[in-house]
């Protein structure tokens, strides 16, 4: 099963990059960093006959982008990661093989400020996939 440690490891590896990564809590509300939580209320997928003609399961991704106080430059660092997400034909990711990757909005979503006057964009994809 797909894990969001094994999203972040393998966000790590796109040219988009940030200069922390983080997965479940934003460790000291650091800039210039990628958060990784699960996508809530998603349909549970399962075939007829149950887990072993399933063949494709899904992970449910939201990502934060918790950049610096510049709209613009947070507005381009979401940009471009979401651009690197978009384009990744069949990642590897963890010891899973990715198929398909689907946006769930067409460009990152502004989510405002926090509490320290940092911009954030939040982008939301699911990554279908085969497990080895």
């Amino acid at each position: 099963m797909m894990t969001n440690e094994d999203v972040l490891a393998w966000l790590r590896t796109l040219e988009a990059k940030a200069d922390n990564y983080y997965c479940g809590v934003l460790d000291k509300k650091k800039e210039k960093s990628f958060g990784v939580y699960h996508l809530a209320k998603r349909p549970y997928e399962m075939a007829v006959g149950g887990r072993d003609p399933t063949r494709t399961r899904s992970h449910g991704v939201s990502l934060l982008v918790h950049w610096n106080s510049s709209t613009r430059q947070t507005q381009n660092a979401a940009i471009a990661l979401y651009r690197a997400i978009e384009s990744a034909e069949q990642p590897t990711i963890g010891s899973s093989h990715g198929k398909y990757i689907q946006m769930q909005q067409n460009e990152p979503i502004d989510v405002g400020i926090d509490e320290n006057g940092i911009c954030e964009y939040v982008i939301e994809f699911v990554i279908y996939y085969e497990e080895d």
